[in-house]
This record gives structure tokens, sequence and C-alpha cells, in this order.
């Protein structure tokens, strides 16, 4: 890993969400850091620190553009944009810790964890949901115009939340976020290497016209510490309809993974 960030920076790219302002978090609580999908922010998972604590703590990877990096232009390449996740949470998120990412934010998650092991540091776990694996999805050209765009998102992800829609400030801002990420995904070029040394749980949508189960399954390819695949009801955004159940899968993962660790550790 070959960029560092400033402890304030590092902060502002990856930070603690608090469930409610009297949480305690268990002394031995796994640290979840979560990245968004194209479009998203900090509030892409807002409704999982209260259905995860107290044993997992929820953390957000918040990219470019938004919430506290509101003052940043969007993230255009890949090299940095991991590198600089990397450092914020070797920098700023006690272990142990896993990694979540959904649709762009399961290609982040994956190259973050990557460099992380690379480092030294490799995460415990690693969910890859609402995304085909490397090498099984063909880069899709990002429409010219903002029309386009917004027809075309519909189509393959389920359209843009009416909230953001019906407030034009909202609209202005967003579209070239969303623009920017979509980019920043069509120009992924995966780089073969090991597989990780972590587990891997990938989720899909039996719906989902962008990430269909059977590329989401070949996600096996890149684990090398134990892979399970579930296919919840929904189409690209069943983590919010299926939120419950994605909640009790990632605990019920993370509880596994935790003991299997504690196991070792008596091992030693």
């Amino acid at each position: 890993m070959n960029v560092s960030v400033p402890r304030t920076t590092a902060s502002q790219i990856v930070a603690r969400a608090v469930p409610h302002p009297e949480a305690v978090v268990h002394p031995e609580a796994i640290r979840l850091v979560c990245f968004p999908h194209a479009g998203g922010g900090p509030t892409a998972y807002r409704g999982w620190p209260a259905g995860l604590a107290p044993h997992i703590e929820l953390w957000n990877a918040t990219m470019p553009g938004r919430g506290r990096r509101r003052g940043e232009p969007p993230a255009r390449g890949w090299d940095q944009l991991v590198a600089s996740f990397a450092a914020a949470i070797a920098a700023e998120t006690p272990p142990p810790y896993a990694l979540f990412g959904h649709s762009l934010g399961a290609l982040v998650a994956f190259e973050v964890a990557r460099c992380l092991t690379v480092a030294g540091v490799p995460p415990t776990h690693l969910f890859v949901s609402g995304r085909a694996a490397p090498g099984r999805r063909e880069p899709s050209a990002v429409p010219p115009t903002d029309d386009e765009l917004i027809s075309y998102v519909d189509r393959c992800y389920g359209g843009i939340p009416a909230a953001v829609r019906a407030v034009p400030e909202l609209m202005e801002h967003f579209v070239p976020l969303l623009r920017a990420d979509l980019e920043l995904a069509a120009s992924y070029q995966f780089q073969p290497g090991p597989s990780l040394p972590v587990t891997m749980t990938a989720l899909a949508g039996d719906r989902d016209p962008a990430a269909p189960a059977g590329g989401v399954s070949a996600w096996a390819g890149q684990a090398g510490a134990g892979f399970e695949t579930h296919v919840f009801p929904g189409g690209h955004f069943f983590l919010h309809d299926q939120q419950q159940a994605v909640l009790r899968l990632v605990r019920r993962r993370l509880t596994a993974t935790q003991r299997e660790r504690h196991q070792d550790d008596r091992a030693v």
C-alpha cells in the first residue's frame, strides 16, 4: 500500500455509524465497513447500524463528492480510490473488520480487500452484493445525455429514488455523481491475481437484470478460504426490500467468522 492519508482525512473517508446516542459497543465487536452503490452516499446503509449492534459495528465508506467528502471531485480512476480507502481503513478502523459492498461498491470492496491483503492486514470476511464477478460482465457504455442516463438506470437498476426525483436541486447534484460512478464502473479492468485468503459471501436478487445470480455466484473463483452464495427475492436493490433477511445473514456469517477466529487463537 503506497498511499497514506492524514488522520483527519481518514475519518472523512471511513467513519463509524452510531445506531443511537446511547449505543454501547461490545468489547469484541467486529467492524463492518460498507461501500455504497453507484450514486450512493453515507446514508445507503442507514437502516443497518441498529440492526447489527452491539456485536457488529457499522462503518461507512464514503465515495468522493458526497457526505463529508462533498468538496472533492468524483473519482475518475481506480488506483488512487482503492489506495485511499485501504489507507483510511488501516488507519481508522480497529480490527477485526469485514467489508461489504453493493453493486459498484462490491467491486470497490473487493479491490480494497486485495490491497489490504497485500499490506498484511486482510479483512476477516468480504461480502459482495448485486454485482457479477470480474470477467462475468461486459462493461456498458454510459449514455451521453442525462435523460438517456436516467432511462438506463430505470431499466437496469430499478430507478432513482422518488425523493431525489422530486427535488430539482437534488437531481442537479445527484446525476453528475451517478454518471461519474457509472463511468468508473465501466472503466474497471480486472487484473488476475491470487484468490483472497478470506471467507466470502455473495448476495444476489432473483430478479436483478444487472447482476444475475449465476454471475454473482462466480465470485467463488476469488475466494480462497470459503464461499457461499445467497439469493434473495427482488431486483437490484433487494437489500432494501429484504433488509431484515440480509441483516440476519450478515449477523450469522460474522458471528461464525468471529467464532472461527477465536478457535484459531486458542489453537496457537
